[in-house]
């Protein structure tokens, strides 16, 4: 098992785990740890946190995850935890890649997510969001997970 539970009932990420490792379709709960080295794996990879906030390095950037927003990125990009704050413990669920891209969410989502842009949930103060009409005209089944997934790109980089 390339990840288990602790003594709490929570995973934590195993250091020996292989990169691109599959985690497969999963929802969890965890408690952060600093990570010794970064992970990698080949889903779409969803966080929530009910409070304190977590440091990630995220394909080379450092960024935060903040208490009551749901983020997501695609996890081939490295991604570690350098720090956290408060009594945090957090979900984490994993969306196999390929049933991701079978959702046929709209091409702007999808692009803006496997070219390292996270949706909401981090703050990186030189990201702004990206703008909402990269979107196009979603299909009204995915407007709802939409407007709560807000992206954030380099200064420099272009939404459309």
């Amino acid at each position: 098992m390339a990840f288990g539970p602790s003594s709490t009932n929570m995973f934590r990420f195993d250091p020996n785990r292989p990169d691109f490792a599959p985690y497969g379709f999963t929802c969890v709960r965890w408690a952060p740890t600093p990570m010794r080295r970064p992970d990698r794996h080949n889903e779409i990879e969803r966080n929530f946190l009910g409070r304190g906030w977590l440091a990630y390095l995220l394909g080379g950037r450092k960024i935060r995850v903040e208490a009551g927003h749901l983020s997501a990125f695609w996890a081939a990009m490295p991604h570690q935890i350098l720090d956290y704050g408060g009594e945090t413990d957090y979900f984490v669920a994993t969306l196999p890649l390929v049933w991701f891209l079978q959702c046929k969410l709209p091409d702007g989502f999808v692009h803006a997510l496997l070219h390292g842009h996270p949706a909401d949930g981090f703050a990186a103060p030189d990201s702004p969001p990206l703008a909402a009409s990269s979107f196009g005209n979603p299909p009204s089944a995915t407007v709802s997970w939409i407007r709560v997934t807000r992206f954030h790109e380099p200064a420099g980089v272009s939404g459309a």
